[in-house]
């Protein structure tokens, strides 16, 4: 297994202009955007754990939204995805997403609480454009989906994984899906379009304890699932 450390951005072909105290003018914007404008396409593969947690343990549910109740617990879906060759930007990611409730929706929905990557240019973009709360960490992937994952950030452990052994279904999927998240004050749709081979099968997701991840310690595992070779339009 190999350590990914973060990226510098430059090197996927954007930079990281940051404004002057005194604002930008045209001369201070940098020579390439600071992350690439939507919709983002991206490529790779994905582990997701689906877990039970207890509702009066979850952190960071912004304003509005209501998580599902059943019986003091909330179904949680957490994972790492590797973002591979032929993505608007390759990098590591590691996330949980609550799922619930939002006034006016009829349908259930989820909403990124945390998120972690190793690409300056991801973690800006998915904060500016969506309202991802992203943060920097490194990566010791190898999944294909199958297979291990760690995240570590300034202060140590994040969480590690590993999906298999796993059976593959013999179709590809395709759908629409997406989050609601947090940004300019209220709760807005993130929407994108998902396509994949799906598996299912044994596995194990892990959160550090004394980490920002500690309040799923002892969460109930309910499904351990992939998605190969996965083509995500994102933002649409």
């Amino acid at each position: 297994m190999s350590e990914r450390p973060v990226q510098d951005p430059s090197i996927m072909g954007y930079m990281d202009g940051r404004p002057t105290a005194g604002g930008r003018t045209e001369t201070d914007l940098p020579t390439n955007p600071p992350y690439p404008p939507p919709p983002w396409e991206l490529y790779g593969d994905a582990q997701v754990y689906l877990l039970l947690c207890r509702r009066d343990r979850l952190e960071r549910v912004p304003a509005g939204f209501d998580p599902l109740n059943i019986a003091g617990f909330t179904p949680v879906l957490a994972g790492f995805i590797n973002y591979t060759n032929g993505s608007v930007l390759r990098y590591a990611e590691l996330y949980v997403a609550v799922v619930g409730r939002v006034a006016g929706r009829r349908r259930p929905a989820a909403t990124v609480t945390h998120m972690w990557v190793d690409s300056e240019a991801s973690r800006r973009g998915g904060r500016e454009l969506w309202g991802y709360p992203k943060e920097l960490a490194r990566f010791e992937l190898a999944i294909s989906p199958n297979g291990t994952a760690r995240a570590y950030d300034g202060r140590g452990e994040l969480a590690t994984a590993k999906l298999g052994p796993t059976v593959p279904l013999p179709v590809r999927i395709s759908t629409l899906g997406g989050t609601v998240q947090p940004l300019g004050g209220k709760l807005q749709p993130v929407r994108a379009q998902m396509s994949g081979r799906p598996v299912f099968g044994l596995g194990r997701f892990q959160p550090e304890e004394g980490g920002p991840l500690g309040f799923l310690a002892g969460a109930r595992l309910l499904l351990c699932a992939g998605l190969k070779d996965f083509h995500f339009r994102f933002g649409i």
